[in-house]
């Protein structure tokens, strides 16, 4: 049986902000993937992420704007 500092479930994006810390260092990792290395997004596209990180931005933008010029803030329903 393996050895291993550390496993990691699923190999997306957060993983990629990990494991360069872990390079020069004798830290064993295992990465688990089920399907494509690198996770949905740079495999598939994330664009319901994209469309809602946008949203989000001018729902939180309109609040701060409220009785600065804009009556009502913006709503995600």
């Amino acid at each position: 049986m393996n050895d291993y500092n550390y496993v990691v479930i699923g190999s997306g994006p957060s993983v990629f902000r990990f494991l360069p810390g872990m390079q020069g260092s004798k830290q064993r990792i295992l990465v688990v993937e089920a399907n494509d290395f690198g996770g949905i997004c740079p495999n598939a596209g994330c664009e319901p992420k994209i469309f809602f990180e946008g949203a989000s931005k001018i729902s939180l933008l309109s609040q701060k704007l409220t009785g600065r010029g804009m009556a009502n803030p913006a709503k995600i329903n």
